[in-house]
């Protein structure tokens, strides 16, 4: 292994990542490069002192996040069954709930700021607007990965990446959002079009009347003005439309998935598709950045008016 494959690796490396044999290969080129085993020192002191500062707050709201969504489902099963006085109870105590979920995650560090560059003379076509933890980018004339500060731009053909418990938002240049989850890789290509190569995206499009899309493996996801939420397993990928409607190109010819529906794709091609019960508790994974926000974001409002 040669220096700049071993750099490309190292993150990857700290954050126990990487293939028995990439492991390897990358303990063995460390203990023969004096330059590359102080490079790895140097990640290694960054990433233990982010992951000490990001993991009380990240674990606590996450844990608050998921009592208080729990206790929102029982108060709407309680109104469903009739049972005045038990959904006032539980309603009551899912807002105690929330109420200390948001105060907690107020509480939480937004951001780290870190040393990511990007070149000054391209022009960005998103920003790190929002991260539970340190965030990885590799810019496309980059060597290695580097930390994305808050608020940093993102050029055209970055690579970004999120380890073990971080979960990050990108605001795009046409106002479009993207959520990124735990050990997820993407590939920004430009503002309308993202690369997903491993883990799981959300995305709400703006109304700009341009496509938006996201490759994975296996297919292309085009959405207009829609909301939907992309996940890339080994042998599987996963579409669930919340809003609006995409089309799924592949292998097997193109078709159309609208709001309210789930997409099992294998090989290039839609095999099955269904109704979610509760699209908000198919998509819980984006409340912990939700929360993040505070008590005055409107979607998380919105989300927990439809759970009441």
């Amino acid at each position: 292994m040669d220096c700049q494959r071993a750099r490309e690796l190292i993150c990857a490396f700290l954050d126990g990542e990487l293939s028995p044999s990439d492991r390897d290969a990358v303990v063995s080129h460390l203990a023969t490069c004096s330059a590359c085993g102080a490079e790895s020192q140097v990640l290694r002191g960054q990433h233990a002192a982010l992951h000490l500062a990001f993991a009380r707050p990240r674990e606590r709201a996450a844990a608050l996040a998921e009592r208080a969504i729990g206790q929102l489902r029982l108060a709407s099963l309680a109104r469903r069954s009739r049972i005045p006085w038990m959904a006032m109870s539980l309603s009551a105590a899912a807002g105690f709930a929330l109420a200390f979920l948001v105060l907690e995650s107020l509480k939480a560090p937004q951001s780290q700021r870190t040393g990511s560059q990007t070149p000054a003379d391209v022009a960005p076509v998103a920003r790190l607007a929002l991260a539970s933890g340190p965030v990885e980018m590799r810019t496309p004339d980059g060597v290695g990965w580097s930390l994305l500060s808050a608020g940093g731009a993102i050029v055209p053909g970055a690579h970004l990446r999120t380890g073990r418990g971080v979960l990050c938002e990108l605001r795009m240049a046409d106002g479009s959002q993207v959520r990124i989850n735990k050990q997820t890789e993407l590939v920004v290509e430009h503002v309308g079009s993202l690369h997903l190569t491993r883990g799981q995206v959300w995305s709400g499009v703006a109304g700009t009347g341009r496509p938006f899309e996201v490759r994975s493996p296996e297919v292309t996801v085009t959405a207009l003005g829609t909301q939907f939420d992309l996940r890339v397993e080994p042998a599987v990928t996963l579409l669930t439309v919340l809003e609006g409607k995409t089309s799924v190109r592949g292998k097997a010819g193109e078709q159309m998935i609208g709001a309210g529906e789930r997409a099992r794709i294998v090989g290039g091609a839609v095999v099955e598709k269904s109704r979610p019960e509760d699209l908000i508790l198919a998509t819980r994974w984006v409340h912990e950045l939700l929360v993040l926000k505070g008590r005055d974001d409107p979607e998380l409002s919105a989300r927990v008016d439809t759970l009441l």
